[in-house]
């Protein structure tokens, strides 16, 4: 049953007006204002493999806010890396261009041209845990559908992109050491007056990179990639079960195409081998 409605960011757009609109630096400042969430993620894509995003998670509920540290690594042969880690006080700069927490660090230049990334959550808990270090070289502008806030009931959850950079890694991984580059996009959610767990009762999180096949493997670098992202959930059905979701398409990094009503389906699923009790789909359409 239907109790609170859910109003798109996209369907609040008026005819004759973009549907897309460039985001701009103040899309990026943490907000921490009210009941919700906020995450500041960095996705990357690197040529050596190795993909996943490292984040910094801070939620308001009641009298609490909780800070986390939040990642991924998978490199290709060897099983997938997830932490998860209290970060404990969350300190944010005055102009929201450096904020850092226990194992995590990132700092913006003035233009958000350049982002540095200090990750060692994962060997501070344990000598076999991950730390790596990023520089983010933005390449495209940023953008968001509309003014990028859905309504859902009586709050809102938020979502601003930097579609496509370049990116310098280096680190170690299940013990071994790596440098690489590739391709990376940011991305900041935030949302208020509402529970995180009423924003989405279903989550679909996807970054690809590619090269066309006719390009020589010698060629095929960040610079010359084409990415393709979504972000889509679905309102819990006491706030109408409503896709929201935001995809973009870029091309040697410039932002080429983005949409807003991308639907996700799952077939052929599997239990996850790495005993997460999560089903594993084998094939997922977008439409």
């Amino acid at each position: 049953m239907v109790h609170k409605k859910t109003i798109t960011a996209a369907s609040l757009v008026q005819d004759g007006h973009p549907m897309a609109t460039q985001s701009v630096l103040a899309d990026f400042a943490w907000k921490r204002d009210s009941t919700g969430s906020e995450t500041q993620t960095l996705y990357f894509h690197l040529e050596n493999g190795c993909v996943g995003f490292v984040q910094i998670a801070w939620v308001f509920l009641t009298l609490k806010a909780t800070i986390e540290t939040n990642a991924t690594f998978f490199v290709p042969g060897h099983p997938c890396v997830f932490e998860t880690h209290n970060g404990h006080n969350l300190k944010v700069a005055k102009d929201s261009l450096g904020y850092e927490c226990k194992g995590l660090q990132m700092s913006w230049n003035k233009d958000h041209s350049r982002l540095s990334v200090k990750y060692t959550a994962g060997r501070e808990r344990k000598a076999s845990g991950v730390a790596a270090s990023f520089e983010f070289v933005r390449k495209s502008d940023g953008y968001k559908i509309g003014d990028g806030k859905n309504y859902i009931g009586e709050g809102t959850a938020a979502h601003y992109f930097y579609p496509a950079g370049e990116i310098t890694a280096q680190g170690e991984i299940n013990g071994a050491k790596f440098e690489s580059k590739g391709s990376a996009m940011f991305i900041h959610a935030h949302s208020a007056n509402i529970m995180p767990y009423n924003v989405g009762a279903e989550w679909n999180m996807i970054f690809f990179v590619g090269h066309p096949e006719s390009m020589p493997k010698d060629k095929r670098n960040a610079e010359s990639a084409s990415t393709y992202h979504v972000l889509q959930y679905e309102t819990p059905e006491s706030y109408g079960s409503v896709n929201c979701s935001n995809a973009g398409l870029t091309q040697e990094n410039k932002l080429k195409a983005v949409l807003w009503d991308t639907k996700v389906e799952h077939h052929d699923l599997t239990k996850d081998e790495n005993g997460s009790g999560y089903d594993i789909p084998k094939n997922i359409i977008f439409t």
